[in-house]
């Protein structure tokens, strides 16, 4: 047989540089990881300032879709009686208009608002009852000066208001509470001499 030298074994080596690149790998992804957080937080803290940073102004709210109050239409005068003014010494009958009647709240709280105008030989006649009589008036709404004439149970006027201010809204009292009240364009009374103690009729014809 022949003889065969044994080969001495080599120690082994490290493999320090696959050690190495495994290392840089993965200090790699740990700072990709790292700056993908990073990111993250920026865009957030970049959302948050955004909105309150002064740059474009805000548009304006289309004031075209704005929805407004339709304009209050003038009411329509209805005759619904006639109502006759006398002489409280005479009996002799001074004046002679047509009458709207407001014999309920609404159209006592109404009255003649929102009028431009009346003939002469118009007027509204309010009717109240007589365990609940008016105290008072105004003008608030009323566009035209009037004459505002108070009675009592019995007809008879007890107190006048000449040329009342449009649209004011200071209150016209009666000397006492009254059952009855005419309203007619100003200047009415003193061209027909009506006078306190004076009295009136009415019929309706509705």
């Amino acid at each position: 047989m022949s003889y065969k030298k044994a080969k001495t074994p080599k120690p082994k080596e490290k493999n320090t540089g696959a050690s190495r690149s495994r290392t840089r790998r993965k200090r790699s992804r740990m700072s990709a990881r790292q700056w993908g957080i990073i990111a993250v937080m920026l865009l957030a803290l970049i959302g948050l300032i955004l909105p309150n940073f002064p740059g474009k102004p805000k548009p304006r709210p289309d004031i075209s879709k704005v929805v407004t109050q339709p304009p209050v239409v003038e009411p329509v005068f209805q005759k619904e009686g006639e109502l006759s003014f006398k002489s409280a010494e005479t009996g002799e009958e001074l004046a002679k208009i047509d009458i709207e009647i407001a014999d309920d709240e609404s159209q006592q709280m109404m009255g003649l608002m929102y009028r431009k105008s009346m003939d002469e030989n118009k007027g509204m006649l309010f009717l109240f009852d007589k365990n609940d009589p008016t105290t008072g008036f105004w003008m608030k709404n009323t566009y035209i000066s009037l004459d505002i004439i108070f009675a009592d149970e019995n007809k008879k006027i007890i107190t006048i208001y000449e040329n009342t201010e449009p649209l004011s809204e200071r209150s016209l009292p009666p000397a006492k509470p009254a059952v009855y009240v005419v309203e007619v364009v100003a200047g009415f009374v003193k061209k027909h001499g009506i006078k306190e103690g004076d009295i009136f009729d009415f019929k309706t014809v509705r």
